[in-house]
């Protein structure tokens, strides 16, 4: 029931958007206009189920989108002021990730300084999210990931292509960072 309240409220707020989230394409949900929606319903009802069910959370933490979800369930936001939030956010992201062709992959096995010293060497790649140690996460040109991903073989490291649709976490979403923190004010 409780997870059922949250998909009727997003799909008021945005008509469809739990068919996406469980019947819509790969194509569809790379798309972060469609991701951010669907995945913070999804963490929203799961948040809910669990109130529903007695389990109160003493924090909450979130990461990037996450931050959201997480504001809701301490009742900082209301569910729906966050799921408006999330749909202006990845409205803004979707148009920055449509001015340039970026992509995201996951490196592991190198260290920290490793990583930063092989993104260097290229122009327009950047470490983003520092996961765990031995796991960080790269945005860069696409044009330059294939370049990239070999310097991390010749070091000893892997890259893991993230199916994303853009280059998130990066300069290349500066334009959307300042117009999301207008809307927030």
């Amino acid at each position: 029931e409780a997870a059922n309240r949250v998909f009727e409220m997003c799909d008021k707020l945005r008509p469809g958007t739990s068919s996406q989230c469980f019947s819509g394409t790969q194509e569809e949900l790379t798309q972060t206009v469609n991701t951010q929606p669907c995945l913070f319903a999804v963490e929203l009802a799961a948040a809910s189920v669990l109130r529903e069910q007695g389990i109160c959370p003493n924090a909450v933490a979130g990461f990037s989108l996450g931050e959201v979800a997480a504001a809701v369930t301490a009742g900082y936001l209301s569910p729906e002021t966050g799921f408006r939030l999330v749909c202006k956010r990845g409205e803004l992201m979707q148009a920055a990730a449509d001015r340039v062709d970026a992509a995201m992959a996951a490196v592991v096995k190198l260290s920290e300084e490793t990583v930063k010293d092989i993104c260097a060497r290229f122009e327009q790649v950047y470490p983003v999210n520092f996961n765990c140690p031995g796991q960080i996460t790269v945005s860069g040109l696409s044009s330059q990931m294939n370049a990239f991903s070999q310097a991390v073989r010749e070091a000893g490291g892997r890259t893991i292509p993230l199916k994303v649709g853009g280059g998130f976490h990066s300069p290349f979403m500066k334009e959307a960072s300042e117009a999301f923190a207008e809307a927030l004010a």
